[in-house]
């Protein structure tokens, strides 16, 4: 990853904060962890059925790659990074949280 890739997981983490409702920040932490785990099986799968079952070679698994990002982008992309106002009850357990560990 070197230095191209390198601030991603900090990154993507403080964007997931963003995005997350206090009360559910464990569940969308778990769901993250699980998908990276799925995508670190995933892409040599599917690498290696392009390149050795299928035969097509390196620049069609590549291509398939290209075309797993073009998708992430069309999913992601009406996702936005305005502030959001909670609910109270999504806001309850934060708030409890800063309470009785207060301020750091």
């Amino acid at each position: 990853m070197g230095i191209a890739l390198g601030g991603t997981p900090t990154t993507d983490r403080a964007y997931l904060l963003r995005l997350t409702p206090p009360r559910h920040i464990g569940h969308y932490m778990g769901l993250y962890a699980m998908v990276g785990r799925f995508a670190a099986i995933m892409s040599p799968l599917l690498w290696s059925a392009i390149v050795d079952r299928l035969g097509w070679g390196r620049p069609a698994a590549v291509v398939s790659l290209l075309a797993l990002v073009i998708l992430a982008y069309v999913i992601l992309a009406p996702v936005t990074d305005a502030l959001r106002v909670w609910e109270p009850a999504d806001q309850a357990l934060a708030s409890l949280t800063l309470a009785t560990t207060g301020p750091r």
